[in-house]
């Protein structure tokens, strides 16, 4: 549950935050008339996820034993790896996405339905992720679509509190924090896609045990549970996975943090928040 609270709790927070700086730059220009195609935008990218996200599981029940394995692991590997470009793509156009968005929005004003085109395809991206990463959480459906659920109320709430309260909250901040979280996530994914198709006899086990605490923590307790869906865990790993995860942890905190290390200057900051204030009050 809480792993599908973040990870709606992040994509929907992107997602509101595009409707809501598209609007925002409609009443600016004083195009109020064009709402009704961001919020149809909006609806018709809903409508898609939901339908990707029975035919996911339709697909994935028409496989069985060491084919459900694969396509299991190869599924998750996929998800693992659109994560990382995710959190990656997020930090280095996140300050910008404001001005790229609202340029875009300018562009296409002339065109019948392109407000409608563009908060489509960019909620329906951000729908299509949610339906992919949620899918592949090793813990029972209904725990992760009640917490899919609240993550996207509260980051509608969010959102919301953003763009209309008058001293404005740092989202950078949030987004870090929910980074940091997701590479552990990301990790956990791409050690749970090695083991399946290690059950499946795709890839070589070398050691099957590295080491075995289900006697300390069960994979199947109500604790194990929540820990196998928040970072991958494995009360007796292969060595492949234990290396894998290791190296796919070690890679991505030594990008985060050397990423972060490098501060916009101040002028920076202030020119970023100038565009973001006449974005969000026009």
């Amino acid at each position: 549950m809480i792993a599908g609270f973040v990870i709606a709790l992040r994509e929907g927070l992107e997602a509101a935050l595009i409707v809501g700086i598209v609007l925002a730059f409609l009443a600016r220009t004083g195009a109020s008339e064009r709402y009704w195609q961001v919020f149809a935008g909006v609806a018709f990218a809903i409508i898609i996820s939901i339908a990707l996200a029975f035919g996911f599981q339709w697909v994935a029940g028409g496989f069985s034993g060491p084919s459900a394995q694969i396509f299991e692991g190869i599924t998750t590997l996929i998800a693992a790896g659109l994560l990382v470009s995710m959190i990656v793509w997020m930090d280095r156009k996140g300050s910008s996405i404001q001005v790229e968005l609202e340029q875009k929005t300018a562009a296409t004003m002339a065109a019948t339905l392109g407000i409608f085109f563009i908060v489509f395809i960019a909620v329906l991206r951000e729908g299509v992720e949610t339906v992919l990463f949620l899918s592949v959480l090793p813990i029972s459906e209904g725990a992760i679509w009640l917490g899919a659920l609240l993550g996207f109320v509260v980051a509608i709430g969010i959102a919301y509190i953003y763009f209309a309260s008058t001293k404005r909250f740092s989202l950078r901040t949030f987004f870090q924090i929910t980074s940091i979280f997701l590479i552990f996530f990301a990790a956990g994914m791409i050690a749970y896609g090695i083991h399946e198709l290690q059950e499946a006899g795709v890839v070589p086990v070398l050691i099957e045990h590295v080491w075995d605490i289900n006697f300390l923590l069960p994979e199947n307790s109500p604790i194990g549970m929540v820990l196998k869906g928040l970072v991958g865990y494995n009360g007796n790993p292969s060595l492949i996975e234990v290396t894998a995860y290791l190296t796919a942890l070690t890679v991505l905190l030594v990008y985060f943090a050397r990423h972060y290390q490098f501060r916009p200057s101040t002028q920076q900051l202030s020119a970023t928040e100038t565009n973001v204030e006449g974005l969000v009050n026009p």
